[in-house]
């Protein structure tokens, strides 16, 4: 029997393993050895090896490595279903994740959307591209092109990937492939919503603030309390940001604690973490009949309470998405009454673009106008917290209406 040598006694580090050390301290074979492997999560095993040369020793030794480096210590495997895995890894990791609330809730529905489309299928079938492929043009098909991209993203980025952790995947299937989605670009305007003249945005104020709001939205003829009360909503988010020129985003984010009155005046601040440039700004009431509504609706709101509620729970944010289908509704019905087609087809984003046209036509500096709307231009990085500094913005629009706004739509 060859004469054994002492092997080095060396720690291995997490990837090593002890072949070479075990082959050097042999002459010459047969061999009937154990050698020790470390795997990436720092623990060891131990493996017995039969061979007649090192070279065959080293052959069955490699087999035995790559098995055990290569085989996940996950308990997931491609036989599981995908929907369980969405549910257990990839909605905990957005739940914990540092987005944007609004973000956050976007790639919610989005996860939500994947799991509908994907039920049924295993961890295995459901990672084929055809399938996700027809899986996001199934949800663009259902519910447009601009989420379908979302549901591409979060599947990429929370699905994809944390299989690629978990070992069942080597790769995203769908990284650098291009997928036909749908037309619709990210950040494309409705075409019929048009900028307000200043004669139409006074008649619709007009209309705002003395609006009858004891039933529901026309043509809806559900006269139960909620309905009721969306309708009583939809006017004050109205109101508000006819008054401000606030994103819709921007004012369903805001709480009482948010608002500050100040002998005859209103303000909200917009905080960093709900604004769409990530910059914190005070914007006051520029229209008076605005202010006056707001000054007497907010007495009826309660310490921590949305300024818009969801209708159905006063203290409870409304989801955008509803907020939007009934201002849609609430200026077509106004449209109608105002027998105006233009106000009909309009659409929340108008009041900033009929504020900012007022305020370019009475010469109200562009970097007041860029810091107050919460536009990405320099002087946005300024965070205004001292009402004297939109003083100018103030005055100027409240000096009366001019005929026929400037053209122009201000960026979103």
């Amino acid at each position: 029997m060859a004469k054994k040598q002492q092997a080095s006694r060396a720690p291995i580090q997490p990837g090593e393993d002890t072949v070479e050390r075990v082959l050097d301290s042999r002459t010459r074979g047969p061999f009937d050895e154990f050698f020790t492997v470390k795997n990436w999560e720092g623990r060891s095993r131990r493996f017995h090896v039969r061979a007649a040369t090192k070279g065959e020793f080293r052959a069955k030794a490699k087999e035995m490595i790559d098995g055990y480096l290569n085989t996940s210590t996950s308990d997931w495997t491609k036989a599981r279903r995908i929907t369980t895995f969405i549910d257990e890894v990839s909605a905990p990791i957005v739940e914990a994740a540092r987005l944007r609330p609004n973000t956050k809730k976007r790639y919610e529905l989005a996860l939500s959307q994947l799991r509908r489309q994907l039920d049924g299928l295993t961890i295995g079938n459901a990672v084929q591209f055809r399938t996700l492929e027809r899986a996001l043009q199934d949800i663009g098909r259902d519910h447009g092109a601009e989420s379908a991209r979302q549901a591409r993203t979060v599947l990429s980025k929370y699905v994809l990937d944390q299989l690629i952790r978990e070992g069942l995947i080597e790769h995203n299937p769908l990284r650098g492939i291009s997928i036909d989605l749908g037309d619709t670009r990210k950040g494309s305007k409705p075409t019929q919503s048009h900028a307000l003249t200043d004669g139409q945005y006074d008649a619709v104020v007009d209309h705002l603030v003395e609006r009858d709001v004891s039933g529901p939205i026309p043509p809806g003829t559900d006269r139960r309390h909620t309905s009721i009360k969306k309708h009583e909503i939809t006017v004050a988010l109205a109101v508000l940001q006819a008054g401000t020129g606030l994103r819709i985003s921007e004012a369903l984010a805001l709480t009482r604690e948010d608002v500050t009155v100040t002998q005859d005046s209103l303000a909200v601040t917009v905080r960093a973490e709900h604004s769409k440039t990530h910059r914190g700004r005070t914007v006051p009431m520029l229209d008076s009949r605005c202010k006056w509504f707001w000054l007497e609706r907010v007495k009826t709101i309660g310490s921590g309470d949305p300024l818009i509620p969801a209708p159905g729970d006063k203290h409870s944010h409304w989801r955008t998405d509803n907020a939007v289908k009934a201002c849609a509704a609430l200026y077509k019905d106004i449209g109608v009454q105002l027998e105006d087609k233009a106000v009909s087809s309009m659409r929340s984003h108008a009041w900033r673009t009929v504020l900012n046209n007022r305020a370019i036509a009475r010469g109200v500096p562009a970097e007041i106008r860029s810091a107050f709307f919460g536009h990405t231009e320099a002087m946005n990085a300024r965070n205004y917290t001292d009402l004297t500094d939109v003083s100018a913005m103030q005055s100027a629009l409240e000096g009366g209406a001019l005929d026929g706004a400037l053209d122009g739509a201000l960026e979103g």
